[in-house]
């Protein structure tokens, strides 16, 4: 599916991030498509991401093809929306760490 994503900063020394992603074939387009993609490679090769509520670790596979994975990816230095925002994994109360809120 071919969706055109915007998002803002959390930090502000940070511009906003817009590209175009079709999760059907895994691929990037548009302004920042390039930076996204070295975001999605740098995960893939680690397998793993750490993300909210930090210090959560997710397990990654294949960001460029999965909502939940590319939000974790994003989400660690953009406030997420829409589509990404709804697949941000959510943790179960036990798993949180120690202080995370919910």
């Amino acid at each position: 599916m071919f969706r055109e994503i915007k998002l803002e900063p959390i930090v502000p020394h940070d511009g906003p991030l817009e590209f175009a992603w079709d999760s059907d074939t895994g691929t990037f387009s548009g302004r920042d498509a390039d930076r996204v993609q070295a975001l999605v490679d740098e995960a893939n090769a680690r397998g793993m991401v750490t993300g909210h509520p930090y210090p959560t670790v997710y397990d990654i596979t294949d960001p460029a093809r999965t909502p939940s994975e590319l939000a974790v990816v994003l989400g660690r230095y953009w406030t997420l929306t829409g589509e990404l925002a709804a697949a941000y994994p959510a943790i179960a109360a036990d798993d949180a760490p120690e202080g995370a809120l919910h």
